[in-house]
């Protein structure tokens, strides 16, 4: 995570693309399996998951800026890298810190729920 946030905003930009793609991809892939293989499903679920392939598959197909779902539709490629390389430096500390936590919560076992 630390060595994607210290990359080049472009390659950032670039991975965040790619794995979008990823996502959406495997969403399609996924939901059609279901569709092939639940024959019994009530016409209105079928339609929901349609809708849903279909929107997984224009947006894989779309030109659009990549962009985390929280992020505003018009910031720039130098905003989007930053905010990525911020994300990816977040989640990069928790990870670090995970286990220190873990063991404090094992640590303080029943203390940490509350009183009844």
């Amino acid at each position: 995570m630390r060595d994607l946030a210290a990359a080049a905003p472009k390659q950032r930009v670039a991975h965040l693309r790619e794995y979008r793609r990823f996502v959406h991809a495997g969403s399609v892939n996924s939901l059609q399996r279901k569709l092939e293989t639940t024959a019994a499903a009530p016409v209105y679920w079928k339609a929901d998951v349609q809708a849903i392939v279909q929107a997984h598959g224009e947006a894989l197909l779309a030109s659009a800026a990549p962009r985390l779902a929280e992020w505003s539709a018009d910031i720039d490629d130098a905003l989007r890298a930053h905010a990525l390389a911020s994300e990816l430096n977040v989640m990069a500390d928790l990870c670090e810190h995970w286990a220190d936590r873990w063991r404090h919560a094992a640590e303080q076992g029943d203390r940490l729920l509350p009183a009844q």
